[in-house]
């Protein structure tokens, strides 16, 4: 199973494959298609940024004072709580496209192209 970074990076190149390719398919499928990956990728983002905010703040409060520690934990933890909010959608994402036709459509799109693709 990939990992949500991993799943990151897999939807970007994704998203990057298609603006490439764009022209190649018809228009208001292509449309459809490019916008589900492109809110995947957006929510699989926010849960990256949150996971790379805390760890600069957690490095940043052991180099700390003291005296800076409470206010910087304080703001650690208003990080961690709006991660955990940001994966709750995340979740919920991901839930919707595994329930959705995205993967037959997705399919659908391609065509004779999928086959190209995986069979060499």
């Amino acid at each position: 199973m990939l990992k949500p970074f991993d799943m990151r990076v897999a939807s970007r190149r994704l998203r990057a494959a298609l603006s490439v390719f764009a022209a190649a398919f018809p228009p208001k499928p292509f449309a459809v298609t490019e916008k589900e990956v492109a809110k995947t990728t957006d929510a699989l983002g926010a849960v990256r940024d949150s996971d790379v905010q805390i760890e600069f703040m957690e490095a940043a409060i052991a180099a700390a004072p003291e005296s800076e520690k409470v206010g910087l934990l304080a703001f650690l933890a208003h990080l961690q709580s709006e991660r955990d909010r940001e994966r709750v959608l995340l979740v919920k994402e991901l839930n919707r496209l595994e329930k959705s036709a995205f993967t037959k459509d997705f399919h659908k799109l391609l065509g004779d192209r999928a086959g190209a693709v995986t069979h060499g």
